[in-house]
Formats: structure tokens, C-alpha cells, sequence
């Protein structure tokens, strides 16, 4: 029996299984201006505004986000361990970050 001709298939049907898991983890970015993108990764539920040099900007996970102008508010959870979600204000001109505790 010929071995190649077991090979090649199997190893094109890992190829593809890996191209559809990685396809299935990428994440979707939305622009939210002066350099600021949402990345919302849809298989573990987590999103993040990232600055123009990729760095997390806010917290651990944007559960809410709003664009106002050149202001981005919302909710962030700013820990995984912890379930305390607080707001959040972001100046896209500056990068200021402000954090605000949620009122009931």
C-alpha cells in the first residue's frame, strides 16, 4: 500500500481543521477612532480596546461601550478574578482613562 497516499489527505484534513479552529478565534476589530480599536474575540467572550500599539487600554473586558464624540464610556470589568464591573471614560484625543464605581 502506498503511503502517500494515506499521508497527503490526512495531513490536508489537519490543515484545514487548523485553519477552521483559528478562523473560528479571530477575533473581529471595530474602529472607534484616533487609533483605538474594539477587538471582541467571540469564542471566549472577551473584548478590548487596544491602543494604536496593540496595548490593552482598558481594564481586563469591556462588557458595555459607547462612542460619544471622541469619548468612549461604558462598563469594564477591570479584573477576570473579580466579578466588580465599574464604568469606565476614555478620551480618544488624550488617552485619559477615568474609572467611575457604577450607582445602583
Amino acid at each position: 500500500m502506498n503511503v502517500r497516499k494515506l499521508v497527503l489527505p490526512f495531513a490536508g484534513a489537519l490543515f484545514l481543521a487548523g485553519v477552521f479552529l483559528a478562523w473560528r478565534d479571530w477575533p473581529t476589530i471595530t474602529p472607534l477612532g484616533e487609533g483605538y480599536v474594539l477587538s471582541d474575540f467571540p469564542r471566549s467572550g472577551l473584548r478590548f480596546v487596544l491602543d494604536g500599539a496593540g496595548q490593552k487600554k482598558i481594564g481586563e473586558q469591556v462588557v458595555t461601550h459607547r462612542v460619544e464624540g471622541r469619548r468612549v464610556t461604558g462598563t469594564v470589568r477591570r479584573s477576570m478574578e473579580s466579578p466588580e464591573v465599574v464604568g469606565f471614560s476614555l478620551d480618544l484625543v488624550s488617552g485619559q482613562v477615568e474609572y467611575r464605581p457604577i450607582e445602583p
